[in-house]
Order: structure tokens, then sequence, then C-alpha cells
């Protein structure tokens, strides 16, 4: 199973105010040139990480330049859109994920406009491994409108159909029947409680079962196991590998150990947070091979 790391703008805002060494300004602003400078002190790693990580009962120093070899997926967004920074990001990682931005656009009352969209994805479309389609929020047709006209336009976006839209089993059914697609999107969960993630997974899943195998991407969730290990998504993102960062959190809830924040920084926590990442898509993987459901990459 896929993880991408989605860069949160507002989230690399606010930790550039935290008023940490360059590097963590230049990581934050641009993950690739810090994961690069890793890459070229691979080899006395430990001089400059100064902090632990508690993995199942045991206290370590990471190897955080095995890391870096391993970090190869992002999650851009285009509502963010740097002129400077996402073409460096989009050369940089061989696995780019780009998203829309609707959902940020519309917390922010804010707007994405598709036909600059289009064009962005036009320039880089050999460089991305998938995109989205952009959405309009709480508005199913009109998502499916958008998708036509990238359609037209020859681009060949994933349509997300959203947790809390009527009529589930129809979208999903014109995506997957009419059109014959084999990878869509599942959105709208982030911020909504279980008891209405789950029904309407299991709906959702129990749909797209008639046309399987269909790779399905998680969107904001790639850090909710519980949901990752009941469902076989091929992929999922989520913002969470900055939590640590963000908050300087002592710890975190999920099966993948805790951090243990003795003298670190947010640099060192964020490249706890990726080490995490790494872990939950190996630790997935592994699980659903088990299981049968094997991708070809």
């Amino acid at each position: 199973m896929k993880q991408y790391m989605a860069e949160d703008g507002p989230v690399f805002d606010l930790i550039r105010r935290i008023g940490e060494s360059g590097e963590m300004k230049q990581y934050c602003a641009d993950c690739a040139a810090y994961v690069e400078k890793i890459r070229e002190h691979n080899d006395n790693t430990e001089s400059f990480i100064s902090s632990y990580y508690y993995d199942r009962g045991y206290t370590y120093r990471p190897s955080f330049g095995e890391i870096a070899k391993q970090l190869n997926r992002i999650l851009l967004t285009f509502y963010y859109w740097d002129e400077k920074r996402y073409p460096l990001l989009i050369e940089h990682y061989p696995d780019v994920f780009m998203d829309s931005g609707a959902f940020s656009a519309w917390s922010q009352s804010g707007e994405v406009n598709l036909d600059k969209y289009i064009k962005r994805l036009k320039e880089h479309e050999n460089q991305l491994t998938a995109y989205a389609a952009l959405d309009v929020i709480g508005d199913p047709q009109a998502s499916f409108n958008n998708w036509l006209t990238m359609k037209a336009a020859g681009l060949n976006p994933l349509p997300t159909v959203h947790c809390g839209i009527k009529n589930i089993d129809k979208w999903l059914r014109i995506y997957l029947d009419k059109h014959g697609l084999k990878y869509i999107a599942l959105g709208g969960m982030v911020g909504r409680h279980k008891n209405k993630r789950m029904p309407f997974l299991k709906k959702a899943f129990s749909i797209i079962n008639d046309y399987w195998p269909v790779k399905v991407h998680a969107f904001g969730v790639g850090d909710a196991v519980s949901i990752l290990e009941a469902f076989p998504f091929y992929s999922a993102d989520s913002t969470g590998w900055l939590k640590h960062a963000r908050y300087g959190k002592r710890s975190s809830n999920d099966k993948m150990g805790e951090f243990l924040h003795k003298k670190t920084t947010a640099t060192d926590r964020a490249l706890m947070g990726v080490k995490q990442v790494v872990e939950r898509e190996k630790y997935l993987t592994e699980l659903w091979t088990e299981w049968g459901i094997i991708w070809e990459n």
C-alpha cells in the first residue's frame, strides 16, 4: 500500500515561525532539499540527529539516512502552488500525487481555477504518478462535470466520491461501470466521526467489490491505521507526519510506536514522522499481502 506525505502550506509557514535553524526552514519549505542534505551526510547521520525513537519497547537512534533513501512519495496541493518550490519537488520525487486542493480552498473560502489547474497538470503530467479531478465540495454533479471537462482536455484525473453525499452507489457506478475506471478516490472523511466514516466505507467497498480489482486512494486518512487495516486501499495520504513538529506532542497514539521527545527540534520530530510513514506503509503492505491483496507495484 502506498503512503503519500501530504504537504501543508499553512503548516510550513507555522513551523517557520518556530524560529529554529535555517535547515528547519529549508525542510519545511522544500522537503526535497533537506532530504538531499541527509543523503549528503549519510555516512555521518548520527552527528546531527539528536533525538530518540521508541519502538515496541526499546529506545534507539534512528538511521535517518536510510529513511531518506526510502522517502520517495509526496502529495502536493495545487491550491498552494508555489512557482519556485513545487517544480523542484516534482523533479525530486519519483512518485508525486497532485491534489486540486478543493477542500483546502473550500475550508478557507478560497477557489481553485479549473483552467489554471488543467494548464499546470498538462505542463507536468509526465512527472506525476496520479492527479485528482477538481471537486466541488457537496456537489457531486458539478464534480462530475469538472471531471468530464478535464477528460476532454486530454487528462486522466481521479474522481473522488465523498463521505456525506447522497446516492453514493449512483456516483460510484457512474465512474466504475459507465466509464470503466480502475483508480478512483474516496474523500470527505477528515474530521468526521468514525460513526460516519465506517458506514460510508462499508457501503463504498460493497459497490467497488462488484468491479474488483479497483485501486482506491484514501484522501486525508493515511495515518488512520484502523481504517487502512479494514479496507483494501491502494494508496492514502496524510499530513500526520508533521504533527509532532507542528505541536511538539510527546507521543502518538497509533500502532507504530511512541516518540520520546527529550531535547528534540521540530526538524527531528518531522523526520520521526517520516520514519513512521515508511514503517506504516511496510506494515500495511505486508498485512494485505497476507490477505491476498497484492498490487503490481
